[in-house]
């Protein structure tokens, strides 16, 4: 459980480095044990903790993403296809996208987290969640990532009068 724990935090600079632009930074932070070796292992061993955890509580930590077949695949699985992802298109992605995946990540080991409370290391101090915003929810102030909102309200102008 403490690897999860270390993940969710890990995935704070991953954050910060996808918002950055930090490409190489953040293919060596998604290529650390703690996302790959650890996370599986802890993961294998949680899947099997039949005396510790629930069969509802192993059924949302799931399976390996390529052994998982056509049944419920878990959080695993969902983390591990967000990171496959987010280390095959890093570069190519912008960086909302790569947040998106990140936060594919972070809610599903948040799931894995959430099953196992009696076995949180107290020491380690998990951020609560902040949902990721919506580029629609993006309000004129934030000047929509570097656009022009005149140019918005333009673009926006000449859409409705082409009708």
């Amino acid at each position: 459980v403490r690897n999860i724990q270390l993940a969710l935090l890990r995935l704070q600079d991953c954050k910060q480095l996808a918002k950055d632009y930090e490409w190489d930074k953040l293919a060596d932070t998604l290529n650390e044990q703690i996302f790959h070796t650890d996370l599986y292992r802890s993961c294998y061993v949680l899947k099997r903790a039949d005396n510790f955890l629930t069969p509802e509580s192993r059924d949302v930590v799931g399976f390996d993403w390529g052994s998982c077949a056509w049944r419920h695949c878990g959080a695993l699985a969902d983390a591990q296809e967000a990171i496959d992802e987010l280390e095959h298109l890093l570069g190519v992605l912008e960086p909302f996208e790569c947040l998106f995946c990140i936060d594919i990540v972070e809610r599903s080991l948040r799931d894995i987290f959430d099953v196992t409370t009696e076995y949180h290391d107290t020491t380690l101090q998990i951020p609560a969640y902040q949902p990721l915003q919506r580029m629609s929810d993006v309000n004129e102030e934030s000047s929509m990532d570097g656009f022009d909102t005149e140019f918005m309200d333009t673009l926006a102008f000449l859409r409705n009068s082409a009708s």
